[in-house]
């Protein structure tokens, strides 16, 4: 879980600079590998990050839901349709995405 803001601009690139204190929360156990999805909070557009063992954990929980309730059905397409795997680089930067950029209307 992540406490407090920060506000970074995108490069040219359309990659993040992580901020250290999230990067550790994010990377901890040595595994650079991330989980962005598209998420929604009071109609706003946003992203949602997830360590990747914590999206394992997430993506079997959901696996145990009812497979043909029509809510869920809509729940998985939008939001593990939408996942996206990611590595943080060397300089602690992640390439978000296209899609999930246009989604959340991320500019530089």
């Amino acid at each position: 879980m992540f406490r407090g803001s920060f506000e970074h601009a995108l490069d040219n690139k359309g990659r993040l600079s992580i901020p250290s204190k999230f990067r550790d929360v994010l990377v901890g156990k040595g595994d650079e590998r991330i989980v962005m999805t598209n998420f929604l909070i009071d109609s706003q557009r946003c992203l949602d990050v997830y360590p990747i063992d914590a999206w394992l954990r997430f993506e079997e929980e959901v696996r145990k839901k009812p497979k043909f309730d029509p809510r869920m059905v809509r729940f998985q397409n939008y939001y593990l349709g939408s996942a996206c795997e990611c590595s943080l680089d060397t300089h602690g930067r992640i390439l978000i995405p296209p899609v999930l950029r246009k989604y959340a209307d991320l500019k530089r």
